[in-house]
């Protein structure tokens, strides 16, 4: 995984291998009127003409609010 500072502007590829989504999903997601929308997404911002960039703290607290399955909460408590 890329290192950022927490207080980085990421690019929808760096968002793509963070979250290992790929760029239909995470439109998908932002879409209301798509299966897969999700409304807890983190919505982008604009920066340019034709760019967008997500807010890395904004992506940790969606991660952070995703449910954990046991497996993982169990590594989680392990490593603590």
């Amino acid at each position: 995984m890329i290192q950022h500072p927490r207080s980085t502007l990421l690019r929808r590829q760096e968002v793509e291998e963070i979250l290992n989504l790929s760029r239909a999903s995470i439109y998908a997601r932002l879409n209301p009127k798509d299966k897969g929308y999700d409304p807890a997404f983190p919505v982008p911002i604009k920066v340019g003409a034709n760019a967008v960039r997500w807010s890395m703290p904004e992506i940790d607290a969606y991660i952070a609010s995703l449910p954990r399955s046991r497996e993982v909460a169990a590594i989680g408590e392990a490593l603590s």
